[in-house]
């Protein structure tokens, strides 16, 4: 990354999003965000935090300062990432990387950024990777745990982790909330979804074979890793027990080989 951070703990879990790209991305289904009266919005449902909070760096500065922190990592919230119509959005992809990258230069090392990226397309993902690579303040790029139904032990998700590595940018990985019909209700579209999600993300990168791959990949799963330490000791039953788990990854899923993955808690020194 270029630049300085500021000393100090540093928070990896932290959302931006400029006013100007609140509609989200082309294809978005969910109505896009909008301020009312202060505060945000996800179409017609309330974030229950004010506006400000998200679009404003000051605010975020003051805030990080005000918590004692080092340093905070600041990404889009999920609901921008370009995965429902990804082709048609690389214009909103450039627009926020560009300005993030001036918002975080403007901090002096308090505020650093994770870009957003295509996950379609390698040759666009590169494209903009290596953009990411030399701005000042980014330190890497925020992505989903799932796409169109696969994760990042295969195809051109994977293969965006390959870049990443290779151009020393590292990798947050951010739940999405994917609607389902047996969740519809009691916030299960966060409670269940969101931790379902990412462990099906770490899945896939452990007995995927994705660390042995990419030894270099620096990667972070946020709440805290989702269901995945509850369930260590199962994939490994299974890694031992069954030829489709192992396929892919020559260690087991709780090798000491694969603590680069982390699957702590949001406030952690990966950046």
């Amino acid at each position: 990354m270029n630049g300085d951070i500021r000393a100090g703990v540093i928070d990896v879990h932290a959302h931006w999003l400029p006013r100007d790209l609140l509609a989200l991305p082309p294809g978005n289904p969910l109505g896009g965000m909008n301020d009312r009266d202060g505060e945000l919005f996800l179409g017609d449902i309330p974030l229950s935090f004010p506006t400000a909070a998200m679009t404003d760096v000051d605010t975020i500065v003051a805030d990080t300062l005000k918590a004692g922190l080092g340093a905070r990592v600041v990404s889009a919230p999920p609901f921008a990432f370009p995965v429902h119509a990804p082709a048609e959005a690389d214009d909103y992809v450039t627009a926020y990387n560009e300005q993030l990258a001036d918002a975080v230069s403007r901090t002096d090392g308090t505020l650093v950024g994770l870009g957003l990226v295509r996950l379609d397309d390698v040759a666009a993902a590169r494209r903009e990777l290596t953009r990411l690579a030399a701005a000042e303040g980014i330190a890497g790029v925020a992505v989903p745990p799932v796409v169109d139904g696969r994760s990042y032990d295969r195809g051109v998700p994977r293969e965006v982790l390959g870049v990443a590595a290779e151009l020393g940018l590292s990798v947050l990985v951010h739940p999405m909330q994917l609607p389902r019909a047996e969740w519809d209700r009691h916030y299960l579209v966060n409670l269940i979804g969101n931790p379902v999600e990412t462990t099906t993300a770490v899945a896939a990168v452990l007995l995927g074979g994705v660390l042995e791959e990419l030894p270099d990949l620096r990667i972070c799963f946020v709440h805290g890793g989702g269901c995945a330490s509850s369930l260590l000791g199962r994939w490994g039953h299974g890694w031992r027990s069954r030829d489709d788990v192992h396929r892919e990854s020559t260690r087991p899923p709780r090798s000491p080989s694969n603590a680069s993955t982390s699957t702590r808690s949001p406030t952690t020194r990966r950046y």
